[in-house]
């Protein structure tokens, strides 16, 4: 996975975030920034053989939900979205 993402411009950004309640199941969420739907497609395209067993070793059992999001311009973006989305002054 990692020698096909830069090629195909994996995101700079990626959290792994879950809940913080242990009474609660984990689930966890993977967020990715990219800098659009295409790039993303074409890296899990490739990936997609080295994906599937690392998931299955971590014990996941069922399809992940992928969903896009758009950015909001509202500019006060701090970190790596804010130097490639913001015009320069």
């Amino acid at each position: 996975m990692s020698s096909c993402g830069p090629m195909l411009g994996a995101p700079v950004v990626q959290n792994l975030m879950g809940r913080q309640d242990p009474t609660l199941p984990l689930v966890p969420h993977l967020v990715h920034q990219w800098p659009d739907r295409e790039s993303f497609q074409a890296f899990m395209e490739q990936a997609q053989p080295d994906i599937g067993p690392v998931m299955e070793a971590g014990g996941v059992t069922s399809q992940p939900s992928v969903t896009f999001w758009r950015a909001l311009d509202t500019r006060d973006a701090v970190g790596w979205a804010s130097l490639s989305s913001r015009p320069d002054p």
